[in-house]
């Protein structure tokens, strides 16, 4: 029996730490998926959740444009509080593609989520046919935190 312990070289050692090694290597990789998927879970949630609260800003702004005075609230020309004069066909970047631009409302908590907040600006496009059109642009996104702003539009026509 002494003879036989001897001559031992230790392969079911090797071969069942070789096992553990790839089954450890399958179970870091499957975490590593289940953790991907958990993100993008959570971005995807933030996305629908900043929709949301961009859909109801505009159908809030929508609101504001039925009922306001065009003649009254239209200025001449420039923008005032969100409310813009038509839009300048020369400028490079649209008005409601610039971020940055100073004639956007300025941000306002949401009344559904106070973690979210949101603007408008709203552009008078001319009255073809008799008939005011305005343009509604609204953003949404979440205070303070880098993550999904969400940018909607509509046209509301009236007499």
């Amino acid at each position: 029996m002494k003879a036989s312990l001897n001559h031992q070289t230790g392969a079911a050692l090797i071969v069942s730490l070789l096992l553990l090694l790839v089954m450890t290597l399958l179970g870091v990789s499957a975490m590593q998926g289940s953790v991907l998927e958990e993100k993008m879970a959570g971005n995807f949630f933030e996305r629908e959740k900043t929709f949301q609260i961009a859909e109801a800003q505009l159908r809030s702004a929508e609101a504001v444009v039925r009922a306001m005075d065009i003649d009254l609230n239209i200025p001449a020309n420039g923008c005032t509080n969100g409310i813009c004069a038509e839009p300048d066909l020369q400028a490079r970047t649209p008005r409601y593609r610039d971020s940055s631009y100073s004639a956007w409302s300025e941000w306002s908590p949401s009344p559904l989520n106070a973690a979210y907040e949101s603007r408008y600006l709203i552009e008078y496009l001319g009255k073809p046919a008799g008939i005011h059109s305005l343009r509604v642009s609204v953003a949404a996104q979440r205070k303070g935190q880098p993550g999904a702003l969400v940018v909607l539009q509509s046209v509301v026509r009236r007499p």
